[in-house]
């Protein structure tokens, strides 16, 4: 058996056939596809209920919490719950936004263990704050997920090497600080990496967004196709986070792959409503479907703006062929 995890908008289609291909399709029946699916799902009020109580919170103030301050959909997801229960019980407000959520749970995270202590090691945490930073771009760029500090290191890794050596170093004793702090999870005494993916893709899409020049970073970003083809799907979060740093990628990010800006956080109302535009625009010229709209879940909640109505209500009483797909993209705005 086989079984992969991903996102959906990062997962290739391609795949699913290649691996058809190789398992056979003659051992497909109706109750046992080759290549079954599962999507899922957000968490519910009871999940996070539970998730405040067994973190010793009362958990209907954090319920109502969390609803007063608007961030029920960061509520829904592990990592994100996470932050706000750390957040809630260290200062009893909720950040509004996932980027202010995550500059505040980087730093708890990096203040969360004090055993670097231990090594002697005089550095604080706006310093491994940028290394870490330093290391997110390293992993997420190359797709290697891990850190080996062994003298031979596994397949995949990084390597202290590599990292005090590379165009962003990251030393050795700033590498076993950095692991010993809640941000990582540890593999034994030599390996750690990211606790999760989406704390180095804030980082290295915050260091991208602030330092990078903007045709830098959009060809950095971008497909092998180049920057008018849009993000390269396993960067997608990475630019979203971007974006928000950064007015010139937003804007890239709304003419070229919209939906990325439906999980960013950008508060100009005018990007927003170019991204919806183009997001339709992408529907009405067939180059998105309203099969994809279901199948990939994209998330439009990120773009909210005013006065979208005034832009919707003329789509939702279009006629004519072909226009399905737009009517489905309308009504998934709404």
């Amino acid at each position: 058996m086989l079984r992969i995890a991903c996102r959906s908008a990062v997962w290739p289609p391609p795949l699913e056939s290649a691996i058809q291909e190789a398992f056979g399709l003659e051992t497909r029946t109706e109750n046992f596809p080759i290549v079954p699916t599962a999507d899922l799902q957000p968490l519910s009020d009871n999940d996070i209920l539970a998730a405040a109580e067994a973190e010793g919170l009362n958990g209907p103030d954090f319920i109502s919490a969390v609803k007063k301050s608007g961030v029920t959909t960061l509520a829904l997801h592990p990592v994100t719950l996470r932050l706000l229960l750390t957040e809630f019980r260290v200062s009893g407000i909720l950040p509004i936004s996932r980027t202010e959520l995550f500059e505040k749970g980087v730093v708890r995270l990096i203040e969360e263990r004090e055993e670097r202590r231990d090594i002697g090691l005089a550095v604080d945490s706006a310093a491994l704050i940028r290394s870490a930073s330093n290391l997110a771009c390293f992993m997420v760029l190359t797709g290697r997920g891990s850190v080996d500090l062994g003298d031979e290191a596994e397949t995949g890794s990084l390597t202290r090497h590599e990292l005090a050596s590379g165009p962003l170093p990251v030393s050795e004793p700033e590498l076993r600080a950095l692991a010993r702090t809640g941000l990582f999870d540890s593999d034994g005494s030599r390996s750690f990496s990211f606790a999760h993916r989406q704390f180095a893709e804030f980082l290295a899409g915050r260091r991208i967004g602030q330092t990078m020049r903007p045709h830098e970073a959009k060809k950095l970003l971008s497909t092998t196709l180049g920057p008018g083809s849009g993000v390269a799907g396993p960067l997608r979060e990475t630019a979203a986070f971007a974006a928000h740093f950064s007015t010139e990628i937003a804007d890239w990010l709304a003419q070229t792959d919209p939906e990325v800006l439906a999980i960013s956080e950008i508060a100009d109302d005018s990007l927003k409503r170019l991204a919806t535009k183009a997001l339709v625009n992408a529907f009405r010229d067939h180059r998105l479907t309203d099969s994809q709209l279901h199948r990939d879940g994209f998330n439009l909640l990120g773009l909210k703006y005013a006065n979208a109505e005034k832009d919707i209500r003329p789509l939702l009483a279009e006629r004519g062929q072909g226009i399905e797909d737009v009517l489905e993209c309308a009504i998934e705005i709404v």
